[in-house]
């Protein structure tokens, strides 16, 4: 174990080394700031159609939407989008447009990956609240798990996160290319390489 921990060490540092953190953080704020902006719009289109009712659905449910979607996409998406883009697959100017094209579809893939491990995380602690009150309420310390729930949410996740998806690659290949472009006109001085170039 401790031969594995030695190897594993001067990876981690060779990885949080790696160069080019910039655009990849660049783009993948493009991304979380475009997501942002529509589930804003989304959700103030949303209340100016209907409007609040506090007796039905509890207080400023729109605006607890918007946070949620936040929570349990934006933001995982915009750092599975930047991991991959910065440490995974990066963009170099040096690449043809095919595999621009393949490394945006890879980030857009790993954005997703790591939403859909936000929700399913999500699921298990509501799996909790529905078998038996609040996770840290009365029924502490031995809440019941309702099983059939946490697998129909989680079914509910994976068919949210492949529906994410699809609607996700279009707006993260605009992206990839926008930068690429950007880096075709300004090449960087030093190589750039992510762990898919190392296999």
């Amino acid at each position: 174990m401790p031969e594995r921990a030695e190897t594993l060490s001067p990876r981690l540092v060779e990885l949080a080394r790696r160069r080019g953190r910039i655009p990849a953080l660049v783009t993948a704020l493009a991304i979380v700031g475009y997501l942002v902006a529509q589930s804003l719009l989304g959700s103030l289109l949303t209340f100016l159609r209907f409007g609040t009712d506090p007796g039905a659905f509890g207080p400023d449910p729109f605006a607890l939407s918007a946070l949620g979607d936040l929570g349990f996409h934006v933001l995982p998406v915009g750092i599975g989008v930047f991991l991959s883009l910065w440490a995974i697959a990066p963009v170099s100017h040096e690449l043809r447009l095919p595999y621009v094209l393949t490394r945006g579809g890879l980030a857009a893939a790993a954005g997703i990956i790591v939403e859909f491990v936000v929700r399913v995380l999500r699921d298990l602690v509501l799996a909790f609240q529905q078998g038996q009150g609040d996770l840290f309420g009365a029924a502490f310390p031995f809440p019941v798990f309702d099983g059939a729930w946490f697998v129909d949410a989680v079914v509910g996740s994976l068919m949210g996160a492949l529906i994410g998806f699809v609607a996700l690659v279009p707006l993260v290949l605009l992206a990839v290319v926008l930068l690429w472009l950007w880096l075709r006109a300004n090449p960087r001085d030093y190589a750039v390489s992510g762990l898919i170039d190392d296999i």
